[in-house]
């Protein structure tokens, strides 16, 4: 039976993300990617499922691009890169919690619509993210603007140790709302959130615990599980679904935010459920899918799902 990404346990135990915090402290940067060369290498030889996991996404990328699949030892190389970037994205997340990467460090695509959508005074919205780059590096977008403030929902029972952790060593400590069921009080407290201008980042690319909040779409060209969660809490909310992008590139930190829940016909943005309420999110959910695909195609060594993305045990609601 495959496992869902809840019932994953972390391989960077605490002891080595206590190491890494340490040698990111105290090690030049090229000597700290060589360490990451080297502990990634270990990981990427002993982890046999993660590698035929990605083998699997690679094929999937190839079959969807009508390419040719890469041989073997190319292909081994290009896996090997999901494994160093994702070591590279931990040290990364350190970094920018220890504040050492700062604004000044990132480049904005579209620094208007950031501005307007972000602390342009408008009411709060939600921001989709994704296990693709490393998405924590806005934060330095949140250490820097006083009137930019985002709230993280996380699922308690897989990040209490390691969020624990983040707010150990952060200058500034993460805003977060832990919940394994979304009851009518979290809904009021999320309500608050969004009417006092802050924002709710949610990770899009993850199915939801609760079955019933499931739906099957093409990704890559593949039927795969995505989570109705956010877009039904936008709806709920009254309010905008946007996504932020954070892409690592020639070693800058490209940040991007799309307006996704706007369109000609639905020009302020805000997510409006109706009876059926997959049917009123599905082209949000689509267009969430198709800038993710665009992106993963591009710059396929930033993929860190390093589990079977398409087969997840879940019932879902079609």
């Amino acid at each position: 039976m495959t496992k869902n990404w809840w019932q994953k346990q972390e391989k960077a135990g605490i002891f080595w993300l206590n190491l890494t915090i340490t040698l990111v402290d105290l090690l030049p940067k090229f000597l700290l990617y060589t360490f990451v060369f080297f502990v990634t290498l270990i990981y990427f030889l002993i982890s046999k499922n993660e590698r035929l996991k990605l083998r699997e996404f690679y094929k999937q990328i190839a079959i969807y691009t009508n390419q040719k699949k890469a041989g073997f030892f190319k292909e081994s190389f290009m896996i090997y890169r999901n494994f160093y970037e994702f070591g590279i994205s931990i040290c990364d997340k350190i970094a920018v919690w220890k504040n050492k990467i700062q604004y000044k460090d990132l480049n904005i695509i579209n620094v208007d619509t950031l501005n307007k959508e972000l602390k342009g005074g408008l009411k709060g919205s939600i921001l989709l993210t994704s296990h693709y780059g490393n998405i924590e590096i806005a934060r330095a977008l949140s250490n820097s603007f006083s009137k930019l403030n985002i709230v993280i929902l996380v699922y308690k029972s897989n990040s209490s140790a390691f969020l624990d952790m983040i707010n150990k060593i952060s200058k500034n400590k993460l805003k977060m709302i832990f919940i394994d069921d979304l009851d009518f009080a979290t809904i009021l407290e999320l309500q608050n959130i969004v009417e006092n201008g802050m924002h709710i980042g949610i990770m899009g690319d993850r199915v939801a615990l609760s079955s019933d909040k499931n739906i099957k779409l093409d990704f890559l060209g593949k039927s795969c599980c995505f989570s109705m969660g956010a877009y039904l809490i936008a709806g709920i909310l009254k309010t905008r679904i946007n996504t932020l992008w954070c892409e690592r590139i020639g070693g800058k930190y490209h940040i991007e935010i799309e307006q996704i829940s706007r369109s000609d016909d639905n020009k302020d943005g805000v997510v409006n459920l109706k009876k059926d309420r997959a049917k009123s999110v599905i082209w949000i959910m689509q267009a969430y899918i198709k800038s993710l695909e665009k992106r993963v195609i591009k710059n396929p060594q930033l993929w860190f799902n390093f589990y079977d993305y398409w087969n997840q045990d879940v019932k879902t609601k079609i």
